[in-house]
């Protein structure tokens, strides 16, 4: 799917911490149709329209301030040399969430925390041991509450994958 030239299709969900102030945006794809709202078929193209409409036609800056901006990125992307083009002082990478973890991940996670970028899960509604090799590297895990069984709430879920006292990663409600 391309994009006419002139169009940029970007939109950003900010996100807030405990005391309501802007912490990040989470930066998103948009459809050229409007009716379409969010609607792809490829990842890695969603991405690098973000990432080019957020860095070199609008700005950085512009887009999200001195706040980190959120970048969904699949595992094509992810292994790409691409995302070393992005400056690890104002993204944080959030792999999402069908990605198939392996050894390359693994490696490649690993490689780019050690040169400083920081990294969120993305909706891990539900814990899966398939995570496990990549808990370590996460900053943020993100959680959709909506998916949240109300009886047993966030903590229980949170001590079923051990997230935020094992591997001191912070919790982000979407």
């Amino acid at each position: 799917m391309r994009t006419p030239s002139s169009r940029v299709l970007l939109a950003r969900q900010p996100i807030v911490g405990r005391n309501c102030a802007i912490v990040a945006h989470e930066l998103l794809y948009r459809s050229a149709d409007e009716r379409q709202g969010a609607f792809f078929v490829d990842d890695a193209l969603a991405t690098a329209t973000v990432v080019d409409a957020a860095f070199r036609r609008i700005g950085i800056e512009t887009v999200v301030g001195r706040s980190r901006a959120l970048i969904n990125v699949d595992a094509d992307f992810l292994l790409s040399r691409r995302v070393e083009e992005l400056p690890s002082e104002t993204v944080m990478l959030e792999l999402l969430e069908t990605i198939d973890i392996d050894a390359k991940i693994v490696a490649r996670c690993r490689a780019l925390k050690e040169r400083g970028y920081p990294i969120a899960l993305d909706d891990l509604c539900r814990y899966s041991s398939k995570f496990e090799p990549i808990l370590e590297f996460a900053d943020v895990v993100k959680v959709d509450v909506l998916q949240l069984d109300r009886k047993r709430g966030l903590k229980a879920h949170l001590a079923d994958g051990r997230g935020d006292e094992q591997y001191r990663v912070s919790v982000l409600a979407s």
